[in-house]
Order: structure tokens, then C-alpha cells, then sequence
């Protein structure tokens, strides 16, 4: 659910793919079969419900997002070192009405009463939805610091390609959903006039990630 003058953010390196989320106002939502995490979107359940699941999450694609754009740790994994930036988005501003879900942390894969589960009463039903959703909606303890959100698309709307060739789609979203560009520590300046350029006639808001001085923290300095 998304909640009034919601923020989420999401971290880049600069490449070609990101400036084009800028420049097109499109993101990018991966099958989960293609995330960096081997234990990400797994359950454990046996019998006639397995397929049933299964089909489920091959027809789900899944754009993550955090809820943290202070983190030492996520500026050094996704955006190059701190070379990246970040996005601040308004959730609410984004194309259409999204499945916005926060991940929890656990130590133990999702799991579920098969007898329940193919229930025909329960099949259809928004029981049975929760419980699907939580497959992609649980990770490992670990993994806590990133205060996840993620967005829950169908894979192919339009079911003209089986699920199997999918690697994940592209989806739109309104250029007024991008409210705050966060620079890295050590983004180079010639990367920063590029994004300045790129969104140049939006009302966008820009920061500078810089080290607190004093703590393990960082500090972001309104331009």
C-alpha cells in the first residue's frame, strides 16, 4: 500500500540505462530468477501447490527500491562506489496504482499450509494473495539494512511470451514522480552537469552525499 507523500529511493551507478530512467521516465523491473540474491523469492513447500507457486512467481517482475538514502553500505554496492546517485521518488506520483510492498527479514524461507493453500475457496481469494506476495517480500536477516521496498508487476500484461524469455520489463513512470537527485561523495562533477542537463526543466531538489567528518555516517547538503 502506498502511504501519503511516500519517498522511496533508488541508487544507480551512471551508465547508459541510468540516465535513460531520466531522460524516458522508465524503470526497470528484473524476473526474480535474475537477482544478485540466491536465496531471493525461494519457498519451501512440497505436493500439488509447488507448480501452482511456481508459475506464480515466473509471472512476476519485481523493481526494488530502499527507504534509506543515507546508507554507507548501499551507496558502495549500487551506486559505483559512491560514484552514483540516487533517486528520490514520490510514490505517489508514479503512472498508475502499484502493489508497493516493504520487505521483512527472517531466518527462514516463506512457507505454506498446502491443504489451505489449494483450498478452491481460498484460491482466488485475498488470503492466498498475501500469501503469494510474501514470496517476493521476504529476505534473509542479513539483508536489513537496506529497508526495502519493492514494486510487484505482472511480467507480461499482454501474455504474448512465455515466461521462460523473460529477463524483466520495462514500466513508466510520470517525470514528476523524481523529486530529489542525491550526488555520491565521489561523483565526478562532469557526471553531475550531465543529470542537471538531462532534468534541467523539472522542479527537482539536488544533494550532496559528503562523509559526516565525525562518525561512520553521511550527510546530505541541499544545493
Amino acid at each position: 500500500m502506498i502511504r501519503e507523500k511516500e519517498m522511496i529511493y533508488k541508487y544507480f551507478p551512471v551508465s547508459e540505462y541510468s540516465l535513460q530512467v531520466l531522460s524516458d521516465n522508465k524503470l526497470w523491473a528484473s524476473h526474480p530468477s535474475k537477482f544478485n540474491d540466491p536465496f531471493d523469492s525461494v519457498f519451501s513447500v512440497a505436493g500439488p501447490a509447488y507448480n501452482l507457486i511456481k508459475d506464480y512467481v515466473n509471472k512476476k517482475a519485481i523493481c526494488c527500491f530502499s527507504r534509506n538514502v543515507e546508507s554507507i553500505l548501499m551507496w558502495s554496492h549500487y551506486a559505483d562506489n559512491h560514484r552514483g546517485f540516487c533517486i528520490g521518488f514520490d510514490a505517489n506520483k508514479f503512472l498508475w496504482d502499484v502493489l508497493l510492498e516493504d520487505v521483512r527479514y527472517t531466518e527462514k524461507f516463506p512457507s505454506f499450509d498446502t491443504n489451505d493453500f489449494l483450498n478452491p475457496t481460498m484460491i482466488e481469494g485475498k488470503a492466498r494473495q498475501r500469501e503469494l506476495v510474501s514470496l517476493f517480500t521476504t529476505k534473509y536477516k542479513d539483508w536489513i539494512y537496506e529497508k526495502e521496498v519493492r514494486v510487484i508487476l505482472e511480467l507480461d500484461p499482454d501474455n504474448k511470451r512465455p515466461a521462460e524469455t523473460w529477463e524483466g520489463r520495462s514500466f513508466p513512470i510520470s517525470p514528476d514522480a523524481v523529486k530529489h537527485i542525491y550526488f555520491g561523495c565521489k561523483m565526478p562533477m562532469c557526471d553531475k552537469e550531465k543529470i542537471r542537463e538531462i532534468i534541467a526543466a523539472r522542479q527537482v531538489k539536488f544533494f550532496d552525499m559528503n562523509s559526516s567528518g565525525n562518525d561512520f555516517k553521511l550527510v546530505c547538503n541541499a544545493h
